[in-house]
């Protein structure tokens, strides 16, 4: 049923039973914030939609009046949209706990639904600036089956677009778009229109739309980014944002770090994600093939599932470290919507301290679907726009029995970041691979390899500051400081054995970047050796101390840079020092 400015009694009865708007829905004026009518349903909206709780929104249309429409269009073949039966304003297809309304459209597969944007500040009019907003809402209708519908956000200018297919369940359900993701294509201060399409429509197709909301859902977790050398912790739009005032930040969706930025500058990576990937290889893959290497092939796990479902959740966050953790769950249709707990998956765990050090875990389940290659390494991708070249160690250094092999992403000039990688493994630096598109935008190294077996896990380093890590020497420093951790003499107390992340067994987590120790009925004393390398900032986590009060000294003073992990267990951060190896002791009560 199409409305009308002559409403049938069964409209009129449906719109006498729906609050807040009668009076409204016909009336030739679009309603403003100022209006009772616009507060009543910002507050339905509200109540409907979590992301809206900050207050911070602007309501391009929820489709309580009539002329909401007509700013939407559907173009016919020659571009002429009088041609063609346009979109209205429904009342039978609204979703219920927001307003009586929804937009409905019929749709072929090479129609379009297109809303421009313009001056207007009422109601169904989309404006040009997003900048102050960090999601774009909208509620979509599906049939018994679901639907497909192609969403495109294109610049004023018209050459630039972002394009992403969203999977619509039966029912209302909710689309949340991340600006973030929209802003590695388009300008969001000069946004040019919205456009909707139904790629698998075989016949004209009803397509219905509700609540379509530009929305700053922003939140302070941790910190404050303006100051200098604190760490902090922020959700915004489908992101988590973890960073250090003045030195990085971090952007995560779908369990990856799909942002990469310093005060000023603009996004280091791209925006599929930096990585480390895990990457199925061939037994040559290093030796001169013809094709190279493909680490975002989506073919290479295609005996894995069709459909992957990403999560990501932050577990841990205090002014020490924050911990974010993520998941890619691999399914096929066979398999349900729903893919299954102990199918194949990615999982990654990040651990990401202050001093620009974050500690990656790695691992990948295949769930007995195999590898599609009999070797698998890693990937790391970034902007190849920003000249970053690569730097290894020494050939000769990396021979030696402290041998370190890492690989240094540096960018020239001292004022420029850089990124170190450095594999707890060594062999997985061994053979690197590195690949530029043919359009500059991505730069993509592969370090390897190992076997390709039921579950392949690894550690890694990723040194995003300090940012003057230009050359070999700089990137030996911090890659020995990893590779070959500093030794722990016990006076009393325990090595922690069998705790998560450590993968040699051997005490140092190199998963989270700490020395995992245990108490001795309340106490604990150690050494910590420095051996032949510079030591940044050590961390310990004692093991027996949840819930209860610790003190901590080295050399006889207090050390009060102690926090707690996501369990409770206390973290010590372990004053700088160069070659004196201090008596640490901690009691707990």
């Amino acid at each position: 049923m199409h409305l009308t400015l002559r409403p049938t009694i069964a409209a009129l009865l449906l719109l006498g039973m729906t609050a807040g708007c009668a009076g409204s829905l016909f009336g030739r004026r679009p309603a403003t914030s100022a209006d009772p009518a616009m507060e009543s349903a910002r507050a339905r909206l509200r109540r409907v939609y979590a992301d809206l709780s900050s207050g911070r929104f602007r309501v391009i249309a929820d489709f309580s009046t009539v002329e909401q429409a007509r700013g939407f269009r559907v173009p016919s073949a020659g571009g002429v949209a009088a041609e063609r039966e346009q979109p209205s304003v429904s009342l039978l297809h609204g979703r219920d706990e927001t307003g009586a309304g929804a937009l409905r459209a019929t749709l072929g597969r090479s129609d379009t639904l297109e809303l421009a944007s313009g001056d207007e500040r009422g109601l169904g009019s989309l404006p040009a600036d997003w900048q102050p907003y960090a999601l774009l809402l909208m509620s979509i209708h599906g049939p018994p089956d679901g639907l497909r519908v192609e969403l495109t956000v294109r610049g004023a200018d018209g050459a630039a677009s972002w394009s992403r297919t969203l999977a619509v369940q039966p029912g209302w359900s909710l689309q949340r778009i991340d600006l973030g993701d929209v802003a590695q294509q388009i300008d969001l201060a000069h946004v040019g229109s919205l456009v909707w399409r139904l790629p698998d429509a075989a016949e004209p197709t009803p397509f219905l739309l509700d609540d379509l909301v530009l929305v700053d859902n922003s939140r302070t977790v941790l910190g404050n980014p303006e100051r200098e050398g604190e760490l902090y912790v922020l959700e915004r739009g489908r992101r988590l944002c973890v960073g250090c005032g003045g030195r990085f930040e971090l952007a995560f969706s779908a369990g990856v770090i799909v942002g990469w930025n310093e005060p000023g500058r603009p996004n280091l990576t791209v925006p599929t994600g930096l990585g480390p990937w895990p990457v199925p290889l061939p037994d040559d893959w290093s030796r001169g093939r013809a094709a190279p290497v493909a680490y975002d092939d989506p073919a290479l796990y295609a005996a894995w599932g069709e459909r992957v479902s990403a999560a990501q959740t932050l577990a841990e966050s205090s002014p020490l470290r924050a911990v974010v953790r993520g998941w890619w769950r691999f399914s096929t249709p066979a398999e349900g919507d729903a893919p299954a707990a102990s199918g194949p998956e990615h999982s990654w765990r990040y651990t990401i301290y202050p001093s620009g050090a974050v500690y990656v875990w790695v691992s990948s389940e295949s769930a007995g679907r195999g590898w599609s290659g009999p070797r698998v390494g890693y990937a790391v991708a970034l902007d190849a726009r920003f000249g970053f070249q690569r730097v290894g160690p020494e050939p000769a250094y990396s021979e030696q029995a402290e041998a370190v092999r890492f690989a240094l992403l540096s960018q020239a000039g001292a004022d420029r970041p850089d990124l170190l990688w450095v594999p707890f493994d060594r062999a997985l630096a061994a053979r690197q691979v590195e690949l530029v598109t043919s359009d500059e935008r991505r730069l993509a190294l592969t370090l390897g390899d190992v076997a390709a077996e039921e579950r392949v896990e690894s550690a890694h380093l990723l040194r995003f500051w300090p940012r003057d890590l230009d050359q070999a020497p700089e990137g030996e420093v911090c890659a020995g400081d990893y590779q070959h951790p500093a030794e722990i003499e016990l006076l009393r107390g325990a090595l922690a054995a069998g705790v998560a992340g450590d993968l040699d067994g051997d005490g140092f987590n190199e998963s989270e970047g700490c020395h995992e120790l245990r108490l001795d009925d309340n106490l604990l004393r150690f050494r910590l050796k420095q051996g032949r390398w510079l030591r940044h900032a050590s961390v310990v986590r004692v093991h027996g101390t949840t819930g209860r009060r610790c003190w901590v000294y080295a050399d006889g003073r207090i050390v009060d840079t102690v926090e707690r992990d996501g369990e409770g267990r206390l973290l010590i951060a372990l004053p700088e020092f160069l070659s004196s190896e201090p008596l640490i002791e901690v009691t707990a009560r």
